[in-house]
């Protein structure tokens, strides 16, 4: 069981104490085993065509340790294509 807790959101607001408070928050709420270890603050998460979230993509953006504004341009670039025309 190879898997870590990582979280994706989308945030309405620039607010530069989400991720702390989101830490805490779990900290309080969660066994240590279930805390996320990576905090992803995104604009969009990617969308696959039957619009539900392409968890693919966000465990490529993980393990690549890339740059994720590379990685959420291309998903923004991506939705903007898409054919069900749900793109924001």
């Amino acid at each position: 069981l190879d898997e870590v807790p990582v979280v994706f959101i989308t945030a309405s607001t620039d607010d530069p104490d989400l991720v702390d408070r989101i830490h805490h928050r779990c900290g309080e709420m969660l066994a240590d085993f279930k805390r996320p270890r990576e905090i992803h603050i995104v604009r969009q998460l990617p969308r696959s065509l039957l619009d539900k979230i392409d968890k693919t993509q966000l465990r490529v953006a993980v393990a690549s340790s890339g740059d994720l504004n590379t990685l959420e341009q291309r998903w923004l670039r991506d939705a903007l294509r898409d054919p069900s025309g749900k793109a924001d």
